[in-house]
């Protein structure tokens, strides 16, 4: 993540504790700063562990922004195209395996799955989306 996504990044944290703050939410979230703080293993049996930091190894998962008690995952998506000659690409783009895969983990394999939100880098009206997605959440918590 360069400098401006990692300022993106910090916007969209601050903003949902915030919001959960104001709204007595019992939401506590986590932000990835690069040190993998928010790191999960989902295991095939759709069991979740946060794993200390010596143990990482396997298939993790570093989630931008995550509640682990909640379940609420916020992922902050960098826009790229698909490059057909090139082995890296930088960024996410729809059809990209790697984040499909992650993306099913979270919602599906885990036990209980994670609720999941996308912020797109090109979405510069993220807030709205933003609170909405929490007020649902919450709303099903009280169930």
């Amino acid at each position: 993540m360069g400098h401006s996504d990692i300022e993106q990044l910090n916007k969209i944290y601050r903003y949902v504790t915030e919001l959960s703050q104001e709204n007595q939410w019992p939401f506590v979230f986590k932000e990835d700063s690069g040190d993998k703080e928010t790191a999960i293993m989902v295991l095939d049996n759709g069991m979740t562990l946060m794993p200390p930091q010596q143990f990482l190894q396997g298939e993790i998962f570093v989630p931008d922004i995550m509640d682990w008690h909640n379940k609420i995952i916020i992922e902050y998506e960098e826009e790229a195209k698909p490059d057909k000659g090139a082995k890296k690409r930088k960024g996410h783009f729809e059809g990209n395996t790697r984040d499909s895969n992650r993306d099913k983990y979270y919602t599906k394999i885990a036990n209980p799955p994670f609720k999941l939100y996308k912020i797109w880098e090109s979405d510069k009206n993220w807030k709205p989306g933003v609170k909405a997605f929490l007020e649902k959440c919450y709303k099903e918590s009280q169930i």
